[in-house]
């Protein structure tokens, strides 16, 4: 039980008289009246009780993938199996009041609720609805049924790609690529590539297109080392206190600041991690993305593009943060991608530095701390800074 309307202190208020009149008259009639009277909410809840199992639902979120700021829908199909029987619910679910919302079901009836909302940024959107709550047929009480499972949907907001030009770390070059993607492709070889006329079967994918129009001819990139063992990328952004919740159209629910500030701050890093991985895989750098516990997702061409941004999508809002666990990546360095710095990751990427793990920290030194900031100029660790355009 939910909760006890007005109506049924209104309902002991008439008790109450009938019991007086009951016990002042000597006929029958007030006795007759007040048990009738005691029995209604029983008889009110069990009918409804019975009847709870007519109502059927239906729950659909479309689309499962969106791009971060674009519109979705949460549909909720309620069905009145009952020929004779109305019911009113309150659905726990968001409305334009912020409140549970109210249906009323007529017997037979089939109503699609539409709740459109907006996911701002990248990440796992979590939707959850309970059973519904039921008025008993002389609406008394509330009732909700237990024994049914809480039903959830996840979607998936993902990342926008960026233009050579928008990824912090420098302009785009003759190349057509920026500092931090020639530094990435410069962490695979020690050689970045070779220009050569091109050879019969080879794609004009890597050509080089200022030289062939000098040279007229078709000169094309060769990335040595390419099609050894992949790049590894880790990326590791700061928890947020968010709980994955969409934001509902209509609603008068608004965010706090700062943690707007937070959830945009981190958007932006994964955007750029994400930019950044695409352009490589343009140029046929196979890759493996992970997290900090090296739980890694191999990606060997640009058609495998939405599985990386899915896989980003899914990276927690609030993780808790736990031990860094790094391993060798055959003889490449590795390219670990952090938007905050405290004090254990840098103890632990200084750990395994030590223990030969070669790596490169991709930061932005605007998000340090003057701690860490220092910290980092004393110890050994090669940094790419994200907000320096003169990196290379």
């Amino acid at each position: 039980m939910k909760g006890l309307r007005f109506r049924f202190f209104m309902w002991i208020a008439a008790a109450v008289i009938l019991f007086l009149l009951a016990n002042t008259k000597l006929r029958p009639f007030p006795h007759v009246l007040l048990i009738f009277w005691l029995l209604l909410p029983i008889l009110s809840a069990g009918f409804s009780f019975l009847s709870g199992r007519h109502i059927d639902r239906k729950e659909e979120l479309r689309p499962l993938r969106l791009h971060r700021g674009e519109e979705g829908e949460w549909i909720l199909e309620l069905n009145n199996s009952s020929r004779w029987m109305p019911f009113f619910l309150h659905f726990p679910f968001p409305s334009e009041k912020h409140r549970t919302t109210e249906v009323m079901l007529r017997p037979g009836e089939v109503r699609r609720l539409h709740f459109p909302f907006i996911a701002p940024y990248t990440g796992t959107y979590t939707f959850s609805s309970g059973e519904p709550i039921f008025e008993d047929l002389l609406g008394f009480f509330k009732l909700q049924f237990g024994g049914r499972k809480i039903r959830t949907a996840r979607c998936f907001a993902l990342p926008a790609q960026r233009e050579a030009g928008e990824i912090p770390g420098g302009e785009p070059s003759d190349d057509d690529s920026n500092v931090i993607e020639r530094r990435s492709l410069n962490v695979v070889t020690d050689d970045l590539f070779s220009i050569d006329p091109i050879q019969q079967g080879e794609p004009l994918s890597h050509t080089h297109w200022k030289l062939s129009s000098r040279l007229q001819k078709w000169m094309i990139k060769h990335y040595s080392d390419v099609e050894r063992a992949p790049l590894r990328l880790l990326v590791d952004v700061k928890p947020v206190n968010f709980d994955g919740a969409a934001q509902f159209i209509g609603t008068k629910e608004t965010i706090d600041p700062a943690l707007d500030k937070a959830l945009r701050e981190r958007t932006d890093f994964l955007d750029c991690f994400y930019s950044v991985a695409l352009r490589l895989l343009e140029k046929g750098v196979s890759i493996d993305a992970g997290d900090r516990y090296s739980q890694l997702i191999h990606l060997q061409s640009i058609g495998e593009k939405e599985s990386l941004a899915v896989w980003i999508a899914t990276l927690s809002f609030n993780a808790t943060p736990r031990a860094w666990r790094l391993s060798q990546s055959d003889d490449r360095r590795q390219m670990i991608w952090v938007q905050e710095v405290d004090d254990a990751t840098l103890g632990s990427l200084l750990q395994y530095q030590s223990l030969g793990i070669d790596f490169v920290l991709v930061l932005e030194r605007n998000k340090q701390s003057a701690e860490i900031l220092q910290a980092l100029e004393r110890s050994r660790l090669e940094c790419l800074w994200l907000d320096e355009a003169d990196a290379s």
